[in-house]
């Protein structure tokens, strides 16, 4: 079985691949702002091996639990049913204790990663925390087992009853599939926790530092969300157009060597490095007053958090930048987030990247409006003046909040497709689980009705069986995946790419989820309840 599925799983996967690489190719372009072209797909014998190995490696070692148990089965005891006695009989010590493990063992691997600065690490404790769910999937089981008996039994009489028993009867396998719904969630949760904190990360920074009533840029980028540059006597002419009180600039250097990466420098105009612009609590390391005094005199610069965490440099310390003209050496006065490349970015005054860098053309125009002048005036008067000789686009703070809102969409989208793949096959899994655990109890659902329980009876029973596994494994899943979002805003992501983060949460998505997954365990159970129990009593017997 597990070769059939490599065989099926590695023609799908190539053919996704080719699928998504225009998506990669565009995340790849937004965050490292190059253009990207792809000749082809880059995929060897070696790669293809490693997968398949390691498919038919995970579903061997998942058939031997439950081969060594059979086989370690009396014969005469299964047939009289002792060993379904003997299974109910689990520990959940030995579970928790196991749980424990995992997460210190995970909580050890965060930690490495923060010292050694290991993205490695930080997957590691990640991936440990998810299998950590599986593992406490059937304690809580056992341990719900009275309040659930005492809920749906007041809630739904005996089939709640009846359902609560099935449940806790197969403790082991409730739990395990409690613990694949937990995973479907956590995906879900933390990659849409992922792309709210960035986005809204974004937001702020550029809604309190980079704000502006205007931005006039380019309409053509080169390659992500950075525009093509735009000669800088412009500024001249936007200063001369009525209603505009100030105007500053912004000259972005992608790209830059330093330390072996290539890292971001951004020279900005003094107006940037006004104290008042400044979000709270946006240094890190440094004084506020202090560095906006020197950065301005053109004495400091500031770096960002990707930048000191990649590089250990800290305020107080210098930096030497390679230039055109030679060597700049800058006092660091300050830490700051900062998201203009994923390696790091230096903030200095832009005189320092004409003088040095020989660079006069500006990426971005900020304009401030004088106080009552109408924003669509200007905005017309600016697409007159200037738009006849330049492809321009003149937004709004809204709209320049929108634009990046875009590009943060583009890089994530071909997450959403992995995760969508993830969530088929996983609910695919769930389907399987419910499914062959009510077929396995035909022998069950005859004898009940035997005695005379309705069908009606039985069928409420199982769907109520698989409304509660729907609902543990939503309320699993939440705890898991909030917690892997948590992970991975404040460690995985910082190591990954270099950002810090605000810690933002998709509630939205866990709603959602927690719908999508109770009205799928409950459809399941409901027409598995339905097949099983229009099979005729003596043939459902007889089958056994």
């Amino acid at each position: 079985l597990a070769a059939l599925g490599v065989l099926v799983g590695l023609g799908v996967g190539i053919g996704l691949a080719h699928l998504l690489m225009p998506l990669v190719t565009q995340s790849m372009g937004v965050i490292f702002q190059l253009r990207f072209s792809t000749g082809s797909l880059a995929l060897t014998t070696v790669d293809q091996l490693l997968a398949a190995g390691a498919g038919i490696t995970a579903a061997l070692f998942a058939s031997l639990f439950a081969a060594r148990e059979v086989a370690r089965s009396e014969p005469l005891a299964v047939l009289r049913a002792e060993h379904t006695a003997a299974a109910q009989r689990i520990s959940a010590g030995r579970f928790v204790g196991v749980w424990i493990f995992l997460v210190a063992v995970s909580s050890a691997a965060l930690a490495g990663e923060v010292h050694f600065g290991s993205i490695a690490l930080g997957n590691l404790g990640a991936t440990l925390w998810n299998a950590s769910a599986i593992v406490i999937a059937v304690p809580i089981i056992i341990w719900m087992t009275p309040l659930l008996r005492h809920v749906a039994t007041r809630a739904f009489g005996p089939a709640g009853r009846v359902a609560v028993e099935s449940l806790v009867r197969s403790a082991r396998r409730s739990g395990i599939t409690v613990a694949a719904i937990a995973l479907v969630m956590t995906v879900g949760i933390f990659v849409s926790s992922l792309a709210l904190s960035f986005r809204q990360s974004m937001r702020a920074y550029i809604g309190q530092f980079l704000a502006a009533d205007l931005t006039v840029s380019a309409v053509a980028t080169e390659g992500g969300w950075l525009e093509t540059p735009l000669p800088e006597a412009l500024a001249g002419e936007l200063r001369a157009i009525d209603g505009v009180a100030g105007v500053e600039m912004i000259s972005v250097l992608p790209g830059q060597p330093y330390a072996g990466m290539r890292i971001g420098i951004a020279g900005m105009t003094a107006g940037f490095f006004d104290v008042d612009r400044y979000p709270s609590n946006w240094f890190r390391e440094g004084d506020p007053a202090e560095a906006s005094a020197a950065i301005r005199r053109g004495e400091g610069a500031n770096i960002s958090t990707g930048l000191a965490d990649r590089t250990g440099l800290h305020a107080g310390d210098s930096i030497t930048l390679e230039t055109p003209t030679g060597p700049l050496t800058l006092p660091i006065v300050g830490v700051v987030p900062d998201y203009i490349s994923d390696k790091g970015s230096v903030l200095i005054l832009r005189r320092l990247v004409q003088e040095h860098w020989l660079v006069d053309t500006v990426h971005r125009f900020q304009l401030f409006l004088a106080p009552s002048t109408p924003l669509e005036r200007v905005r017309k008067a600016i697409a007159s003046v200037i738009g006849t000789r330049h492809k321009i686009k003149i937004l709004s703070l809204r709209e320049v909040l929108a634009y990046h809102d875009n590009k943060i969409d583009t890089a994530f989208s071909f997450t959403a497709a992995i995760q969508l793949l993830v969530i088929i096959v996983t609910v695919a899994g769930i389907f399987d689980l419910l499914v062959s655990a009510i077929i396995e109890r035909r022998r069950e659902l005859a004898v009940l009705q035997l005695i005379g329980a309705e069908r009606a009876l039985i069928r409420n029973s199982i769907v109520i069986e698989s409304a509660v596994i729907g609902i543990l494994g939503g309320v699993l899943g939440t705890a898991v995946g909030l917690v892997t979002a948590w992970i991975w805003i404040h460690f995985n992501f910082r190591f990954l790419l270099g950002y810090y983060l605000e810690e933002h949460f998709a509630l939205n998505t866990v709603f959602w989820y927690a719908i999508l997954i109770v009205t799928a365990t409950v459809i399941t159970g409901y027409a598995t309840a339905r097949r099983t129990l229009a099979a005729e009593i003596i043939t459902s017997l007889r089958d056994e």
